[in-house]
């Protein structure tokens, strides 16, 4: 299992390109948007006859001191999944109304049921209020 190169973190109010954050810069948000991040998983045991659960874990740091933000629960990966499909599109909204002002990093690792996961990826954010 693996991430294609499809990395993108961006405003809600760019969802019709993307101001990416795939090792360019930072993509700036106002606090008052939505976060939305999209990625792709690649999962070779989806085209098994028994295919593996996959699920999603996602973190936010505070790029000044290192702390974790918030961690969230595995999230499956079900809903995004498509029929005869090994690639896993995903695409979620966040509120990030309750960050404060400041630099951040959103991490992403994907795990699945065979036991494999994959290394946390990461894109950077700004938020302003």
């Amino acid at each position: 299992m693996n991430y294609h190169e499809k990395w993108y973190v961006f405003p809600a109010h760019c969802a019709g390109f993307a101001r990416a954050s795939d090792g360019v810069g930072p993509a700036e948000i106002h606090a008052r948007e939505t976060l939305y991040r999209y990625f792709e998983i690649y999962e070779p045991a989806l085209d098994g006859q028994s295919p593996a659960q996959v699920q999603i874990q996602m973190r936010i740091f505070d790029s000044r001191t290192g702390e974790v933000i918030s961690h969230s629960q595995p999230i499956s990966a079900a809903p995004y999944m498509q029929a005869g499909s090994s690639i896993i599109p995903v695409g979620r909204g966040m509120s990030i109304n309750k960050l404060p002002k400041g630099s951040y990093r959103l991490d992403v690792q994907a795990s699945d049921s065979i036991g494999k996961s994959t290394a946390w990826r990461s894109a950077n954010f700004t938020v302003e209020k």
